[in-house]
């Protein structure tokens, strides 16, 4: 695990960046797609036909 550490260590600070940017736009997708395909998601009430 120290290893892991020193080879992050190591890296550039555009690839903590890029990383950032990535972690961001599949946030959002993931997100977007859950909120969307949710089985908990509310429906909306259905209508009643008031006979008249």
């Amino acid at each position: 695990m120290s290893f892991c550490g020193y080879l992050l260590y190591g890296l550039p600070l555009p690839a903590y960046a890029l990383f950032a940017c990535w972690l961001a736009v599949a946030l959002a997708v993931y997100l977007l797609y859950s909120r969307h395909h949710s089985r908990l998601r509310p429906t909306a009430p259905a209508r009643e036909v008031v006979a008249r």
